[in-house]
């Protein structure tokens, strides 16, 4: 198994643990904003984080930069963050299946933060 095949593997089971995960959140989306702490995140903050990572990698495909940015996105309903989740996941995957073997071995992706 290639390193390549070897991440999608994982990638693909994560992404059903992922998508299992979303399905059991709450229906009332304004029980994910409580924070048990002020220092703390909530739910909903770490979900906008978390997920925008799909959409990053999707863009690192094409450009070998993640751009990780300070703002996360904000969703409105549990099938909107499904839906979010399961359109980028699927979407990398399609991607990096189309990444040839000697690209995948040889390209370096770098991290780009725009926090200011």
């Amino acid at each position: 198994m290639t390193n390549k095949e070897f991440f999608l593997k994982t990638w693909n089971n994560e992404m059903a643990s992922t998508m299992s995960a979303i399905n059991g959140l709450p229906d009332n989306m304004e029980s994910l904003n409580y924070k048990s702490d002020e220092k703390a995140r909530s739910a909903a903050a770490i979900l906008g984080h978390i997920l925008n990572h799909a959409e990053e990698m999707c863009n690192a495909c094409e450009k070998f930069i993640i751009e990780e940015k300070s703002t996360h996105k904000q969703f409105n309903s549990k099938q909107e963050i499904a839906s979010f989740f399961e359109k980028h996941a699927r979407l990398l995957t399609d991607k990096l299946n189309a990444v040839d073997d000697k690209t995948w071995e040889s390209k370096l992706v770098c991290l780009l933060l725009n926090f200011f």
